[in-house]
């Protein structure tokens, strides 16, 4: 999936929100562990950086630090994996969405 515009498509937007809602974490909810909703506002960040254009990033080393932080398999507190595991979300689906943006260069 590639972003073209300024900001992200209500499909990005909704698939997002989807997947913490899911999980009942979505940013904004009715959290009764507030821990797991700082996890969740992580992560919706960190999808939001992945999926920002091209033409947005200052830095061209901060989308290549973005994709690591995905694609890394390291499991220490606030990973990528390590998240996805507190958060009860599939990491593999997350990477399969967001394959195309990943694979940008």
């Amino acid at each position: 999936m590639q972003t073209t515009g300024k900001t992200l498509s209500c499909q990005e937007l909704e698939y997002i929100a989807e997947e913490l809602q899911r999980a009942n974490y979505y940013p904004g909810g009715d959290y009764k562990i507030p821990e797991k909703a700082l996890l969740a506002a992580v992560l919706q960040r960190a999808i939001v950086d992945l999926l920002r254009p091209l033409p947005q990033v200052d830095n061209p080393l901060e989308r290549k630090r973005i994709r690591c932080w995905f694609l890394s398999r390291g499991r220490d507190p606030f990973s990528f994996l390590w998240i996805c595991e507190e958060l009860d979300l599939n990491p593999a689906l997350l990477i399969q969405r967001f394959s195309s943006r990943l694979l940008e260069k």
